[in-house]
């Protein structure tokens, strides 16, 4: 297991960057080989945030997670509240956590946050999820290379495969929405770190200063961005979302999913209880 060295910044408790000196500028995505994957050519950081009402969720993913074996990748977790800091403390003083895995963790004297699962959409939810962008912009200006993920998904196999020369590769969450092709979702993306991404996360962040829903805002500045960022989809019969995935997919189309998103549908119970019907659950 990874130790962490940490020091404050503004807001957040950030550790001590494994990654490059900044972001790389002077690394373009064009300059990668055609049909390169920026697995081959980059090390990835893997981004994960957790609250005490999600900490079962990422058990369950850290489970399947660690299947997969890839032990050249370190783990970052942003504990969001004092109870799963403390859980995550615990974990990490196992022998048999086996992946590479540090923690970082929020200034919690600037927090009222409730412990248990948030509603969705309620004010507190929106201020946590428009605090992604934060973490993300800190790890690019460090100079790694992120993969960010939710909890509420399950890996079945290795992503880094799917993460093509680009700036940014995302899951799609629907064909079109509000006007924008594909309409991204922002459950879990890869992300280089250059200056373009930077400009990117750093207008993403301004615009969530009033807490908000997420992805819809990052969508509208990812389509209307003039910064040339290379932004590539996901293919969907491997990505699917929540909705494809449990309600259309057939048997086979499930089982070549790489990923599994457990969206399109509200609540920690009944997020919960579709993972087991499906045999995706590890923990019971």
């Amino acid at each position: 297991v990874t130790g962490m060295n940490c020091f404050f910044g503004t807001n957040v408790l950030y550790s001590e960057a494994d990654c490059a000196d900044g972001p790389r500028d002077e690394l373009s995505v064009e300059a990668l080989p055609t049909g390169q994957s920026t697995s081959e050519s980059n090390s990835w950081t893997v981004l994960l945030t957790v609250n005490d009402g999600y900490y079962d969720f990422f058990l369950n993913w850290l489970n399947f997670y660690k299947n997969l074996n890839l032990k050249h990748i370190t783990v970052v977790v942003i504990a969001e509240d004092e109870v799963v800091r403390s859980e995550l403390l615990r974990l990490l003083k196992r022998e048999d956590v086996g992946v590479p895995f540090k923690l970082d963790w929020v200034n919690f004297s600037k927090r009222n946050r409730p412990e248990g699962a948030l509603e969705y959409a309620s004010s507190t939810y929106k201020q946590m999820v428009s605090e992604r962008p934060t973490y993300i912009l800190q790890k690019l200006r460090d100079g790694c290379d992120i993969i960010y993920s939710d909890v509420d998904m399950v890996w079945r196999s290795s992503p880094l495969p799917f993460l093509k020369q680009a700036d940014i590769v995302l899951l799609v969450d629907d064909d079109t929405y509000m006007g924008m092709s594909p309409y991204y979702c922002t459950g879990f993306f890869s992300v280089l770190s250059n200056n373009r991404t930077v400009k990117l996360m750093s207008d993403w962040e301004s615009a969530l200063r009033n807490p908000e829903l997420n992805q819809p805002i990052f969508n509208k500045i990812l389509h209307g961005s003039k910064a040339g960022i290379n932004h590539v989809p996901l293919p969907t019969s491997r990505f699917p979302s929540g909705r494809q995935y449990f309600t259309k997919s057939t048997p086979k189309e499930r089982e070549e999913a790489v990923i599994v998103h457990n969206n399109y549908i509200i609540g920690h119970s009944a997020k919960k209880e579709r993972f087991k019907q499906h045999k995706l659950w590890s923990l019971e």
